[in-house]
């Protein structure tokens, strides 16, 4: 088959690009991860939206929204990474702001041009002084001393000097003797100083607020309404719960409903203190999970390559002609399963195919296992600008133990996946230090990928029990990788150094058959312990089937 003209390149690669970010056009092709999904998130229910990054979260939201109104009613959306680096409670207020003044916008785009309804015409006005003075509010500092003074003052008369009341009773009772009145009179004050934070203001205000999102919903047709927070792990992570409270206190019981996206171990929803905040899951929210994992790699290829089909029928492209069947295979391992990471090798990959010399086994503008693995260099390096700013000033520490971890997997074990139990994070002092460890829920497992512009013998996986601060121990000898792994134990228990188990059933260590895995690596993959994120430059080259 010929592969793809150079003039649908060019239209194929701006559509790539822009398939990689949530808005209208990219909704409308929505590609559900797992069945009921879609319906899932729509109900009448608060939940947290967890997925990695480029998951596709907002997308389905955006989804939800253009949809028929009849059955979930509005969806205000409010983009927290605009509030990114506010402090709390600035990033609070800031949210507000944003949803009433998208609320009073529906409000207003019902109305017209003018506004006939004159119990919403009150409605808007009652939004709009609540955003000036939420305004206002946040301009002021944090906290402020404020002066109350209270003036007391007492008077005493006789006669009708004391007042215009006096003379009208003097004038009945005396008859014009009103001059021989006499009148005194005393005044004091008193002062206190008080001082009120801006989280004083904001608590004052919840109840006009929630009276004002209730007459609000009632002029918008009186449907559930959602508030999609979208990517809320910019709201610094100590002030979540007391953010999620805040907002749960003026919706609860309105029919209007919180949809809280992010990534998991970002997200902070909950702290048992007296009172409790935040929102406990389990009790106030559920839980929709969109990540779909290498232990299910079936559905992830299939769910990812329905994403890129949904982009190449319009410019009339097959899949099959566009990439090779081992390039279908290495972009669905090296993305993890992330659409958006498929479709930044996709693009990558076929500029590779396209500037690279063509020959009979590797076409020209067709994508094949190794062009998959050149752009994946480039994919590490995005990764490592995440990485900056999930952790911040953290990001070089973490850099430099994930190059241990390189060395010691690369050089010592021979292999180019490792797998972080969740447990082990929960439970060991040094795992407690990781921000990946914080909310994962007992018994899940942190995986990471390990993406290297360099090949390795053959695949395998390495279990990591080693503390972090041994890892820079080890001179990266291979008859040293017992000690690394468990210094405790004896050399005659010692481990081997590589833990083949993604070797098929019946194979020696040293087979590899039918390509860069093996025969049946996809069932493989499945079952090496699970969900584990591959390195697509398995091995040496390999020829395109």
């Amino acid at each position: 088959m010929d592969p793809i003209s150079d003039e649908q390149l060019v239209k194929l690669l701006p559509a790539l690009v822009e398939a990689a970010r949530a808005d209208p056009g990219t909704a409308s092709r929505f590609v559900p991860p797992r069945t009921g999904v879609l319906e899932e998130t729509a109900s009448r229910h608060h939940q947290f939206v967890f997925g990695r990054r480029g998951v596709g979260k907002s997308t389905l939201l955006r989804k939800i929204e253009s949809l028929d109104s009849g059955g979930h009613g509005d969806v205000i959306f409010v983009d927290i990474e605009t509030l990114r680096g506010r402090p709390y409670p600035d990033v609070l207020i800031e949210l507000l702001i944003a949803l009433l003044s998208s609320v009073q916008s529906r409000l207003k785009d019902k109305a017209g041009f003018v506004d006939l309804n004159r119990s919403r015409r009150k409605a808007r006005k009652q939004l709009n002084r609540l955003v000036k003075t939420l305004r206002r509010l946040l301009n002021e500092p944090q906290t402020a001393e404020r002066v109350i003074r209270e003036l007391r003052s007492s008077s005493h008369s006789i006669g009708a000097g004391a007042g215009a009341e006096g003379r009208i009773k003097q004038i009945f009772r005396f008859r014009g003797h009103a001059d021989a009145d006499r009148s005194s009179s005393h005044a004091e004050s008193r002062e206190a100083r008080v001082e009120e934070s801006k989280m004083d203001g904001l608590l004052a205000a919840a109840v006009l607020i929630r009276e004002a999102l209730s007459n609000a919903q009632a002029h918008l047709g009186g449907n559930t309404m959602l508030i999609v927070l979208d990517d809320f792990y910019h709201v610094p992570y100590d002030a979540q719960p007391d953010v999620l409270a805040y907002l749960h206190q003026i919706v609860k019981n309105l029919g209007i409903y919180l949809k809280v996206c992010g990534v998991r171990h970002r997200i902070n929803p909950f702290i048992e203190d007296d009172p409790p905040r935040g929102l406990q899951i389990g009790h106030d929210a559920a839980v929709v999970s969109l990540d779909i994992t290498l232990a299910r790699l079936t559905a992830a290829q299939s769910f990812l390559e329905n994403v890129l089909i949904g982009i190449l029928a319009p410019l009339e492209i097959d899949l099959d002609v566009l990439v090779s069947e081992g390039g279908r295979q290495r972009l669905v391992l090296g993305s993890g399963g992330v659409a958006r990471d498929y479709l930044f090798l996709t693009e990558n990959a076929l500029r590779n195919a396209n500037e690279r010399e063509a020959n009979a086994s590797r076409l020209h503008n067709r994508v094949g296992a190794e062009d998959v693995n050149e752009a994946a260099a480039d994919l590490t390096a995005q990764k490592q600008d995440d990485l900056a700013i999930d952790v911040g000033e953290d990001a070089d520490r973490l850099r430099a133990r994930l190059t241990d971890i390189v060395k010691f997997c690369l050089d010592v074990n021979k292999t180019n996946v490792f797998l972080v139990e969740g447990p082990t994070l929960q439970e060991e002092q040094w795992g407690k230090r990781y921000p990946g460890a914080r909310g994962s829920p007992p018994g899940a497992r942190d995986r990471q990928s390990l993406r290297a512009d360099r090949h390795v013998p053959r695949p395998s996986v390495c279990r990591i029990h080693a503390r972090p601060e041994q890892l820079h121990r080890n001179p990266f000898r291979a008859d040293r990788a017992a000690r690394v792994l468990d210094p405790g134990r004896q050399a005659s228990h010692a481990p081997r150094s590589a833990d083949l188990r993604t070797r098929s059933r019946g194979s020696s260590p040293g087979t590899r058959r039918g390509g860069p895995l093996g025969r049946g690596a996809g069932r493989d993959v499945g079952r090496a312990d699970r969900h584990l994120r591959c390195h697509p430059g398995f091995g040496g080259a390999s020829r395109d089937r």
